[in-house]
């Protein structure tokens, strides 16, 4: 009650932390040495986009609203190896 209102105006940056990660899709029934899969396609999306919408599937059909760095599609190479784009720090859901 008695301390004045002190305000300030200046412009915060606030940039939003973002990595890749990388997916090596491998396929075997033994112990025998897996065969690396190519052209594997694998969705990511942030996981309050899937509980937000109640399940991955419906969360999928809304992609063209999310932010470019909250989703992300990626298909293997010929040696079963994808890297994804820089995503936001978050838990993700891949399917």
């Amino acid at each position: 009650m008695h301390t004045s209102v002190i305000s300030k105006k200046e412009i915060v940056h606030n940039d939003v932390n973002r990595e890749v990660f990388e997916i090596i899709k491998v396929s075997t029934d033994t112990n025998d040495t897996a065969v690396l899969l190519e052209n594997v396609e694998f969705t990511i999306i942030l996981k309050r986009y899937v509980n937000f919408y109640g399940s991955f599937e419906e969360a999928l059909k809304h992609i063209d609203e999310y932010a470019d760095d909250e989703y992300c599609v990626m298909r293997t190479d010929d040696k079963g190896y994808s890297m994804s784009k820089p995503l936001a720090y978050g838990t993700y859901i891949r399917k």
